[in-house]
């Protein structure tokens, strides 16, 4: 039984559809994972990504020698607000919501939602001196100013939103990114207990 030969054309031709499937299935696994890392509701990244964004946020900080700092953040009386307005609207609202803590933060700033109406950021300043700290309170007030234009929809009991930050630093040399975390998120659950019951 003798072999079948090919023509130059035969395998050039096979050559080609090869490459279109392999760059059909990259296109696929691209779009599983853009699925995997980023929250359909608000297009922010969801929490798979927090701990890459972590890894790569704190070898920057090392490198640069510039201090990691990790926000937690809450919108105020939100699930009040959800029970008031109805889980549509209530979405709506967290869409609304992180498209503002987006354009707070910057682009080389990692913000994340953690779940629910909570959000994380991930950021570097200079130091954590008097720079660092006027760097952060701008952002904070930024994310603060713009939170509060986000409209709520018409309802007697709420009038605006707010939002209740609080973070910690990472010293790179003394400290890890996930003893970081766990301070950042105590931090914040402190503050949600000093926050003014009613809106």
């Amino acid at each position: 039984m003798s072999e079948k030969t090919y023509t130059e054309q035969e395998v050039q031709e096979f050559i080609r559809k090869k490459d279109e499937q392999l760059a059909r299935q990259d296109k696929q696994i691209k779009r599983l994972k853009k699925c995997c890392l980023i929250d359909e509701l608000t297009g922010l990244h969801r929490y798979g990504f927090l701990r890459e964004a972590l890894k790569r946020q704190y070898s920057s900080a090392k490198r640069n020698g510039m201090t990691m700092v990790i926000l937690f953040m809450d919108l105020d009386h939100f699930k009040k607000i959800n029970i008031a307005i109805g889980h549509v609207r209530g979405n709506e609202l967290i869409r609304k919501a992180a498209k503002a803590l987006k354009k707070s933060f910057r682009e080389t700033d990692d913000l994340i939602r953690f779940g629910g109406d909570e959000f994380v950021a991930i950021l570097l300043v200079h130091d954590e001196g008097e720079k660092g700290s006027e760097e952060l309170a701008k952002i904070i007030a930024r994310a603060r100013d713009n939170i509060a234009r986000v409209k709520i929809p018409p309802n007697q009991e709420f009038y605006r939103l707010g939002i209740t930050i609080a973070g910690s630093f990472c010293k790179t040399q003394h400290s890890s990114p996930s003893k970081t975390l766990q301070e950042a998120n105590r931090c914040l659950l402190e503050a949600k207990e000093r926050r003014p019951k009613k809106v």
